[in-house]
């Protein structure tokens, strides 16, 4: 849920995102099919906090959670929600922008959410007050990283390189080798080391016209 990148395809688009996690978290189960409210919806589960931080639904909406929103805030516990519920609770509607807007994010910490659904894509962030909208182009590539863990120059570095990459007759498996490059631990392992956190899992949604399939790597 710290490093996401989102890539238009002549297909479709292919979104990727590195979760950087503490190596106590526990586990994680893979991705699998849940049905709620009628709607399927795939993605991987958090054990602990029973969440996600990516998945899709048969609509074909995307989404991706990264944590914090502009800047590095405080961690002030209790929040009444887990960040991790909202992702299920948007896709599990037949309209995950709808459902999103209208969610009550009081007391939640703050967060950025990148939905994507049939050639519409938004960045969202809630600041720990508001909820800040954005709408994007479906025909630019982006990369996001966590402002929590990532510094502000980092980002801009990756955003660079990933640009350059986009340029190449980019697929699937070499956005894959980008984000693997990516890893928590390898950008700044100084921080990684001392909080015990790492990049515990790769996801990838490609979605290819009416078809959209998942790739989860743990690493």
């Amino acid at each position: 849920m710290c490093t996401v990148s989102f890539i238009p395809t002549n297909e479709g688009v292919i979104i990727t995102s590195n979760r950087d996690e503490s190596i106590f978290r526990g586990n994680t189960i893979g991705p699998m099919e849940y049905v709620f409210n009628n709607v399927k919806c795939t993605y991987p589960k958090d054990e602990k906090g029973q969440g996600t931080w990516i998945g899709f639904n048969q609509h074909q909406s995307i989404a991706v959670l990264l944590n914090g929103a502009f800047s590095k805030h405080n961690h002030q516990p209790p929040y009444t929600k887990s960040r991790g519920v909202i992702i299920p609770f948007i896709l599990n509607t037949n309209n995950a922008f709808t459902t999103l807007e209208l969610f009550n994010f009081n007391g939640m910490e703050p967060f950025t959410i990148i939905l994507y659904s049939i050639n519409l894509l938004f960045e969202y962030r809630w600041d720990g007050y508001k909820l800040h909208k954005k709408k994007l182009h479906t025909n630019t590539c982006y990369l996001w990283n966590s402002c929590t863990l990532y510094a502000t120059t980092t980002e801009q570095n990756n955003i660079q390189e990933l640009e350059k990459l986009y340029h190449t007759a980019i697929n699937e498996n070499e956005i894959l080798t980008f984000h693997k490059s990516k890893k928590y631990e390898i950008q700044l392992p100084q921080n990684s080391l001392k909080n015990n956190i790492k990049t515990i899992s790769i996801t990838q949604i490609i979605c290819k016209g009416n078809n959209t399939t998942i790739n989860y790597l743990a690493v």
